[in-house]
């Protein structure tokens, strides 16, 4: 059987005190993971991914979103 490539979105955060970057897929609840550099939580990513898709039925390995930008937000309180 050939395999099949599909594209999830990641959400990837640094923490402002202890300079973590704090990566997630939304599409999968549980799958984050942390790391020192953006290499590390990539990495970390894509083996949560594997480990979250290895469970799922062929129909539902299909992203249910896609990408539609980025805000950054301010509010002054």
């Amino acid at each position: 059987m050939r395999k099949q490539e599909h594209s999830f979105i990641a959400h990837v955060m640094r923490d402002l005190k202890s300079g973590m970057y704090i990566g997630f897929v939304p599409e999968m609840l549980g799958a984050h993971t942390q790391g020192r550099t953006l290499d590390e939580v990539v990495a970390g990513l894509e083996e949560l991914i594997l480990v979250c898709l290895e469970g799922m039925h062929e129909e539902k390995r299909r992203p249910g979103s896609e990408f539609a930008g980025v805000l950054e937000l301010k509010v002054r309180i």
